[in-house]
């Protein structure tokens, strides 16, 4: 990736004005078995690693293997459970267009660059796309899970900040809607709501880990989505005993602090 611009200070929650703030990093999902794994940010294309051996034979499986590359910062306002997510250490062409997506919330930058749909591993450890909705549908007796919508994720090159759109909604069953303050994208002022967010096999969480015997699973994700252009806010619920930890990797951020924000 590109040489990122000095980070810009750490401002006031834009919803409710408070000014403390907690950082986990990385987000982990659920991985194969339901351990926890940094959630990766992109997943890239790689020639498989053959031996002499196995080049010699066809029946070796695919050439091509998905590689994940970088992990997630979320910044969560303690205040109003605002989520802010960012990218770490993820591998960015440096060629072609940036989106256009307007001025980026936090640095004011520009240029945004896709990293594709997003993806999560499940627990069968293979990468599937993230969903934006799963409903449980029934028939002849039968239960099974159905998704629509998907996600699209851009890097802010100024601050690395992540701009969710959604997409693929016109299949979703029965959406709650919403009116709101216009879109700051397009305009728009109605929003589909989305509670929970779920994963592949799971509900994605705030934080989720697993020390010894013990496994942590704290709070969830809702989201609001321009119903004109799928930009989606994404905020943090069930979070109350959240707090500091280095061991879940929870860290507090106040706007009076000298730091450097959720970049540090």
């Amino acid at each position: 990736m590109s040489a990122v611009r000095p980070r810009p200070a750490l401002l006031p929650c834009a919803h409710c004005g408070a000014t403390r703030f907690l950082r986990i990093a990385p987000v982990r999902e659920h991985g194969a078995g339901g351990e926890p794994i940094p959630m990766a940010v992109r997943w890239i294309a790689r020639a498989r690693r053959l031996g002499p051996l196995a080049r010699a034979v066809s029946c070796v499986g695919p050439s091509l293997v998905d590689e994940p590359s970088g992990t997630f910062t979320l910044l969560l306002c303690e205040g109003c459970g605002d989520t802010r997510w960012f990218a770490r250490d993820v591998e960015l062409e440096l060629t072609g267009d940036d989106a256009t997506l307007g001025d980026c919330a936090d640095c004011g930058d520009r240029r945004a660059r896709s990293v594709g749909p997003v993806k999560t591993r499940g627990h069968g450890g293979l990468p599937s796309e993230l969903r934006v909705f799963s409903w449980t549908s029934r028939r002849w007796g039968f239960s099974s899970t159905r998704t629509a919508g998907r996600f699209s994720a851009f890097v802010c090159r100024g601050c690395t900040r992540v701009t969710w759109i959604a997409s693929g909604l016109e299949a979703a069953p029965r959406a709650a809607r919403t009116s709101a303050s216009p879109c700051r994208r397009c305009r728009h002022d109605e929003r589909i709501c989305v509670d929970p967010v779920n994963e592949d096999g799971a509900t994605l969480r705030v934080v989720y880990d697993k020390q010894h015997l013990r496994e942590t699973r704290i709070g969830r994700y809702a989201l609001s989505i321009c119903a004109g252009c799928g930009l989606t806010e994404w905020s943090a619920h069930d979070v109350a005993a959240l707090g500091p930890d280095a061991s879940l990797g929870v860290a507090r951020l106040e706007v009076a602090e000298a730091n450097e924000g959720p970049y540090r």
